[in-house]
């Protein structure tokens, strides 16, 4: 799919830029791309089953465990959905769960195909629509922060694609490299300033990856600057 680097920026809807850095992005991110957009929805995920299964797609891009021990967090995750849409007449924050914890067994379960990831986009879409509305967001204001939200999410995985940053290996001291292999395993983003003021001791001058660090987010596991300083791009 085609897009020009304007229409990156402007940030349009996921659905269609997703395909776009699809060929870009490896395995890896995108198992990390579904897990965030889940992640994004958190409170939405009551059921223990359905967050067992986000970290356990996370632990499955990293390596930490095989998709055979996956599918022993993912067949929960979908009984989960079941029982929320089957088996109880559902109030509205149930139905959100029910259909996020949906997101997340089909990503788990129709992985590798990309399928999964597009099926959690489309879920999160329409989530934070019904998020909007409590915001009391006009119809076209709904669709332009929903759409804003998801483009963050990607960007936040893979910056620029138009505009690739390579790591100096000047910037790399014992600081940084520490620094941000602590707050990935700890998910502590918001010591990302942190890493900035590192970086830029060490010399770095980027302003895109100065400028992401010190951003409000949203931020999560495959961070495209915190991959690219310990080496997981």
């Amino acid at each position: 799919m085609k897009m020009t680097e304007d229409e990156w920026l402007s940030c349009p809807d996921a659905v269609r830029s997703l395909p776009f850095v699809q060929p870009l992005a490896n395995e890896r991110q995108l198992r990390l791309l579904a897990a965030a957009f889940c992640r994004d929805m958190w409170p939405l995920l009551v059921d223990e089953r359905s967050r067992a299964a986000v970290e356990a797609l996370e632990a499955l891009a990293d390596g930490e465990i095989d998709f055979e021990k996956f599918v022993t967090y993912s067949e929960p995750a979908r009984l989960a959905s079941y029982q929320l849409t089957v088996q109880t007449r559902p109030v509205k924050w149930v139905q959100d769960e029910a259909r996020v914890s949906a997101s997340v067994a089909v990503a788990c379960s129709a992985w590798p195909h990309f399928f999964g990831v597009g099926t959690v986009i489309l879920h999160a879409s329409r989530t934070m629509k019904k998020w909007s509305r409590s915001f009391h967001l006009s119809r076209h204001n709904q669709v332009q922060a929903c759409r804003k939200r998801q483009h963050q999410l990607l960007a936040d995985l893979f910056g620029n694609p138009f505009h690739p940053v390579e790591v100096d290996s000047a910037w790399l001291t014992s600081t940084v490299v520490s620094l941000a292999d602590g707050l990935y395993r700890d998910r502590a983003f918001d010591r990302l300033p942190i890493l900035a003021d590192a970086l830029q001791d060490a010399g770095c001058d980027n302003e895109s990856v100065l400028t992401h660090c010190r951003s409000d987010g949203p931020h999560f596991r495959g961070c495209w600057v915190v991959d690219l300083v310990t080496g997981r791009r």
